[in-house]
């Protein structure tokens, strides 16, 4: 009986422990980026970044075009997004994804939905200079086209 009584706790402390033991997620704070486009738009990210434990991260924010002013479309693409960063040597990784829908300006065009997925390499001891990488699908809803755009610039903390 001792024994049985043994093994299960023995099982029981091996297949559970581990989930009963872990690193609680924790808030490291909000950051500015600002990345700007090889064709000459600046946009800043705003990500709150919480450390979920063993140089995985968790990354909420928004995204807003800077430059070239957006004077043509109302509600200007303010896009909600989510993504993951990772730290491996002196580099953070992070891949983020957003979507939005742009309403154009009266007799000014028409209504674009877009996905992006944008992958940053950045160095971690100054979280500046580093490049990024994105990949933009598109759909035209009034004229029922659809298009995929590369995107390359850099990216680090806002000035």
């Amino acid at each position: 009986m001792k024994r049985i009584f043994a093994t299960v706790v023995l099982a029981c402390v091996f297949l559970l422990g581990p989930t009963l033991v872990f690193a609680q997620p924790a808030d490291i704070g909000e950051f500015c980026f600002r990345a700007e486009t090889s064709t000459g738009s600046t946009y800043e990210y705003t990500l709150q970044v919480t450390d979920m434990g063993n140089s995985h991260f968790s990354l909420n924010g928004h995204v807003w075009p800077v430059a070239p002013p957006m004077v043509i479309i109302i509600n200007p693409s303010f896009e909600p997004l989510h993504g993951v960063a990772e730290i491996r040597g002196n580099t953070v990784y992070m891949t983020l994804n957003k979507s939005s829908i742009l309403h154009p300006a009266i007799l000014l065009g028409d209504t674009i939905v877009r996905a992006d997925t944008v992958y940053v390499e950045i160095p971690i001891d100054t979280l500046s200079n580093g490049t990024f990488r994105m990949i933009r699908q598109t759909h035209n809803i009034d004229a029922a086209t659809d298009g995929t755009d590369y995107i390359t610039g850099t990216f680090g903390l806002c000035p």
